[in-house]
């Protein structure tokens, strides 16, 4: 894997951004937004454990003057606030609040990865968003009613690292990492920690919290001609994604694309995944 970051790599496009919070729940969610132009606008929302930044080399892809963005951290993620409890339905809350904002001004394009596909295509089968155009869903669909349901997840992590290196280390060694170009899981594993007593801690609640993950028995307003579900051939969830109610229930209406990575499908191949991107944008 390469150690060095390619020439298209710079991350002062998602460094520049403008930087919003917005109170939900009792937790302040901090999202960023960039870019300019006549399209609609992106939402990118991460996967669990992850954050904003994971986006930054798709944004760099689009070259100095991307279309219009906007990138969230969920509750528990990045700069947002911590909560005791991640409920399906206050990740969903934060994710339409800011969606709802930026609706005011753009027609939006959600593009979610894991936990931020789930809740992407969920914001759109409620249809209390005006303005979305599409869903990009990213190794991802919402889970069969039942299966989401909350319980105590413990970190496999170690909460604290003497010296940044370790802690980079620590992330990009991770077996989940093995696929990422290794510039790129070191530059994320940089943006995962950040400073605390004399070492390093994660961006992310690190502690054993109680966690549910979104499941949906309703399609309410989604429309499946305005949605891609993303899969990577080798994911560990590609036989339950297939499996899944919401798969069997889409059937031939759901546009499907696979690319040969495992779940981190936009970490793994990023510019082969933009440039799948990029074409789904001109539908």
């Amino acid at each position: 894997m390469p150690t060095h970051s390619p020439a298209w790599f710079d991350p002062a496009v998602y460094d520049t951004a403008d930087v919003h919070q917005l109170a939900v729940g009792r937790a302040h969610i901090t999202y960023r937004t960039g870019g300019s132009g006549d399209g609609p606008r992106l939402l990118f929302v991460h996967g669990g454990r992850a954050h904003a930044t994971w986006w930054a080399p798709q944004l760099a892809l689009f070259g100095p003057e991307p279309p219009k963005w906007a990138a969230i951290d969920l509750s528990g993620h990045g700069d947002s606030d911590w909560r005791d409890e991640y409920r399906a339905q206050l990740w969903l809350d934060e994710v339409r609040a800011v969606a709802a904002h930026l609706a005011e001004a753009d027609r939006l394009v959600l593009v979610g990865h894991s936990l931020g596909g789930m809740l992407s295509v969920l914001l759109a089968v409620s249809g209390s968003v005006e303005g979305i155009e599409r869903v990009i869903t990213v190794d991802a669909v919402p889970l069969d009613p039942g299966m989401g349901l909350a319980q105590a997840e413990p970190s496999t992590s170690k909460p604290f690292y003497p010296s940044l290196d370790e802690g980079v280390s620590a992330f990009a060694q991770r077996p989940a990492r093995e696929a990422w170009p290794t510039w790129l899981a070191r530059f994320v594993g940089e943006r995962s920690l950040r400073p605390h007593d004399g070492g390093w801690v994660w961006r992310h609640d690190n502690a054993s919290r109680v966690i549910e993950r979104p499941t949906i028995d309703d399609f309410g307003a989604l429309d499946l001609t305005r949605l891609t579900l993303i899969t990577g051939k080798r994911s560990p969830y590609r036989a339950s994604i297939l499996a899944s109610g919401f798969v069997e229930r889409a059937g031939t209406a759901l546009r499907r694309i696979d690319l040969d990575t495992g779940h981190d499908v936009m970490m793994e191949r990023p510019e082969e995944f933009h440039r799948v991107l990029e074409k789904e944008l001109e539908h």
